[in-house]
């Protein structure tokens, strides 16, 4: 128990340091702003999560990212600066978020039918 609550304050003393990180960081500003700024704070979100259990957050957050940069695509009139500075080939990333769909598309229906044929 003593472990447990000496670790609840480091986790909380990160926590604040990520978010006083996050307002400071003008990226992250610009991106909270525009329309995606709910998807932006749920990906930082994730990536907090990730880095308190000690899980890899590329893998942990893919679907939070997708759907954060997928609105980005979405509103590219907002996020074209960030999308040129980064050298974001739109219609690529397009293509590669819709074949991400597919995928999972794909594996939701392929457990369905493992469950029923279970049943």
């Amino acid at each position: 128990a003593a472990a447990a609550a000496a670790a609840a304050p480091a986790a909380d003393a990160d926590a604040a340091a990520d978010e006083d990180a996050e307002s400071k960081c003008p990226i992250c500003k610009f991106m909270q702003a525009g329309p995606c700024g709910k998807e932006h704070k749920d990906w930082q979100a994730c990536r907090g999560e990730a880095k308190r259990v000690g899980v890899e957050f590329v893998q942990h957050c893919s679907q939070t990212f997708r759907t954060f940069f997928g609105c980005m695509l979405d509103h590219q009139e907002y996020y074209q600066p960030f999308l040129e500075a980064f050298h974001v080939d739109v219609d690529k990333s397009q293509e590669a978020i819709d074949m991400g769909k597919e995928r999972e598309q794909q594996d939701h229906q392929r457990q369905q039918q493992q469950q029923r044929q279970q049943q």
